[in-house]
């Protein structure tokens, strides 16, 4: 069961989307969940998705992903078809890796400082094999945002 600490999400997307990830994003705020990192305000306070600046985009890509790690829910609004995004995918890929370490070795030990995380993937699944590997796949956006809210949220708190 979630507690209300665990109702906290990283919500990855393509930043050429950045719209309808605020769109998700406020939607979940609304309903009470916690962004764990909100890269589309950073990408909107910098201006671009991928500066120049070395420092900032190491900066970025470390904010990213501390927010994945903070999470107890995944979800990946994929990028479509023809977009060459390629955050997402990484941070999809930490979220993996870390519930799989989880669920394969962690979840035995006494003290775990690693925690479990759902993944959710919504969206077409063609551009990338590895959101085949989210515990729960939606085709639709607004599917998969009723999925969390509604049932996900529910055992929160």
């Amino acid at each position: 069961m979630m507690t209300e600490m665990e109702k906290r999400i990283y919500v990855a997307g393509a930043s050429a989307q950045i719209e309808l990830i605020e769109k998700y994003r406020d939607m979940l705020r609304a309903a009470g969940w916690i962004i764990t990192f909100d890269w589309a305000a950073k990408v909107r306070e910098v201006g671009n998705a991928s500066p120049d600046d070395p420092e900032i985009r190491r900066g970025a890509a470390l904010a990213d992903l501390k927010g994945v790690a903070d999470a107890s829910v995944l979800w990946l609004v994929q990028p479509d078809a023809t977009s060459t995004s390629t955050g997402a995918w990484v941070e999809l890929g930490a979220a993996i890796t870390r519930r799989e370490i989880y669920r394969k070795c962690v979840r035995d030990w006494d003290e775990a400082s690693v925690q479990d995380v759902i993944v959710v993937a919504s969206g077409s699944s063609k551009k990338c094999i590895f959101s085949d590997l989210a515990d729960y796949r939606f085709q639709s956006h607004d599917d998969a945002l009723e999925y969390i809210v509604k049932d996900l949220g529910r055992t929160a708190g």
